[in-house]
């Protein structure tokens, strides 16, 4: 592991279960408090590979609007604050989470840290979303003398899936019914989607922010997630823009936990019919946006529940173009399997 680069941004888990998903009452008790702190001092060290006095206190927005139900932090110029370590990762100046960006070749990517700052009706803060924007216009168009520095493709890693299957039953007995409990973890998985009823607006915001730039700058946006244990394949797309135009065509690939065991069990099974039954119908974010769970490729269902890892690769096809490839690799009684789909450049 020392030798291999990664890319890492925490989640739920790293925290607890679920973490910004319960009520304010227990999102703001003491012990939360306590163990988010420690938290996020762990994920800084042993994840993001920092000094541990280089980590601000995580302090509350002193604002008259902010609101109780939605924590807001003091942003942190990060910039200033690591400019002693060389190595320090490229976070976002002006946010007080630790969402971070590159830009590589052909390539951009941006890792969106959705936990610092969530709770129930709320994914991102103000600051980061201003901050999110900033660096989406920093994404190059390329030039006629260089025309092979242009950003061709953006893959935005979402923690939780953008598109995934809407439990809408599922979601409104939970919030008649259910309780909040650390050891019951269906309400809070449900809560934590970007299309759970609570964050609809927010996941409007966030597909609208994706296509626009997509237009600007003529590349294609590509979503990396995990989280649900399943190998997935969705859609999110502008419905008013002709096919022929896949710049306004989101990918998503969902990828589970390379460790994660298969789903066997007879409960787990019977999720997984729901899951795919569910899978089939189209979302409709509003008048432009939509959401689609795609068959997954090679495989005659929406979702499989087989142990797997996503890989991306580029097909370079000359100096100005290129193709990503992803590539999911899922277990087998005999070995593995092999899944591909390609994400093109980008056309008017």
């Amino acid at each position: 592991m020392a030798r291999i680069p990664t890319v890492m941004m925490w989640d739920d888990h790293d925290i607890f279960d679920g973490w910004g998903s319960y009520s304010p009452a227990m999102q703001h008790c003491e012990l939360f408090q306590v163990l988010m702190r420690h938290a996020r001092r762990a994920f800084w060290v042993f994840q993001l590979q920092h000094a541990l006095d280089d980590l601000p206190p995580q302090q509350l927005l002193q604002r008259a609007n902010v609101s109780q139900q939605d924590p807001q932090y003091e942003p942190v110029q990060w910039r200033a604050r690591l400019e002693g370590d060389r190595l320090a990762l490229p976070l976002l100046d002006g946010q007080p989470g630790f969402s971070f960006g590159y830009h590589m070749g052909p390539v951009s990517l941006f890792v969106a840290d959705l936990r610092t700052e969530r709770s129930r009706t709320q994914v991102m803060g103000a600051d980061t979303w201003i901050a999110m924007q900033a660096w989406l216009g920093t994404l190059r168009d390329g030039t006629p003398a260089h025309p092979g520095s242009k950003c061709q493709h953006l893959i935005f890693m979402s923690s939780v899936p953008v598109a995934h299957p809407k439990l809408s039953l599922a979601e409104g007995l939970l919030d008649t019914f259910g309780q909040d409990h650390v050891l019951d973890s269906n309400a809070d998985d449900l809560k934590d989607h970007w299309s759970h009823g609570d964050h609809e607006g927010e996941r409007k915001r966030l597909l609208e922010s994706l296509t626009r730039i997509a237009e600007q700058r003529m590349l294609r946006v590509s979503i990396a997630s995990g989280d649900v244990h399943v190998a997935a394949w969705g859609s999110c797309y502008r419905r008013d823009i002709p096919p022929t135009s896949n710049w306004a065509q989101i990918q998503q690939f969902t990828s589970s936990g390379v460790v994660h065991p298969s789903l066997l069990g007879v409960a787990e099974r019977l999720f997984l019919q729901l899951l795919n039954h569910t899978a089939s119908k189209v979302q409709s974010i509003d008048v432009q946006h939509c959401v689609e769970m795609m068959l997954f490729p090679g495989f005659n269902r929406y979702v499989m529940p087989a142990r797997n890892w996503l890989a991306f690769e580029l097909d370079m096809g000359g100096e100005t173009e290129c193709k990503l490839w992803a590539t999911w690799r899922c277990e087998t009684e005999a070995g593995f399997s092999n899944h591909l789909q390609a994400v093109y450049p980008a056309q008017k």
